[in-house]
């Protein structure tokens, strides 16, 4: 067995030195220049992951609440990465960067919906507290005495220093008795997840 790294394919017009990290680094991650170029290092890769509600869930006159029963999307697709680990409503992160975090959500209802909507909350205390860093409104007149239907969708991105406190979650509102629609092989009511870059 043996290892070998080649040289330039065409002779460099001056010597060229790289430097490599002093450890061996973690699973999934990759080698990049550092601040100081020719200067490598151990970083995070691209990490992709999706989850979504697997089935409908009905309420009455909920007010606002958090999705409990999220599902990682297991339908012709697979997480790039390590993934997101999820608790009770609660995302947390696998490694430190930048995110960016999607939100899609539906719903129906039979009734004058004066306001519904969701948003994207971030908590820099493990869930202590709670802000929002997207939201999403509106507001449906039933156009029969059946189901109306309706969509919505958010998108935000976050400087992600600290996994260990670090935490999102979706949420919605409602003013009336409405059914959150999911499914287990589809994406109805979702969150996605993409890693951009180092933090």
């Amino acid at each position: 067995n043996s290892m070998s790294i080649g040289a330039p394919a065409t002779n460099p017009a001056s010597d060229l030195e790289l430097k490599l990290p002093a450890t061996i680094g973690t699973a999934g991650q990759v080698l990049k220049n550092s601040g100081t170029a020719g200067t490598l290092e151990f970083a995070h890769g691209i990490e992709v992951d999706q989850w979504r509600l697997p089935a409908e869930v009905s309420y009455s006159n909920p007010n606002s609440f958090t999705f409990t029963t999220w599902e990682r999307n297991d339908t012709n697709f697979d997480k790039i990465g390590t993934g997101m680990s999820h608790s009770s409503g609660v995302f947390t992160f696998p490694s430190t960067g930048i995110w960016e975090i999607d939100y899609l959500y539906a719903f129906y209802d039979a009734e004058n919906t004066a306001w519904s909507g969701g948003s994207i909350d971030f908590s820099s205390n493990s869930g202590g507290s709670w802000a929002a860093r997207a939201e999403g409104w509106s507001s449906v007149t039933p156009i029969s005495s059946t189901n109306t239907y309706q969509v919505g969708s958010m998108s935000c991105i976050l400087d992600i220093d600290n996994i260990s406190t670090h935490r999102v979650r979706g949420t919605f509102a409602a003013n009336v008795d409405l059914t959150v629609i999911g499914h287990t092989n589809m994406n109805r009511t979702c969150l996605t997840f993409k890693r951009l870059g180092d933090t």
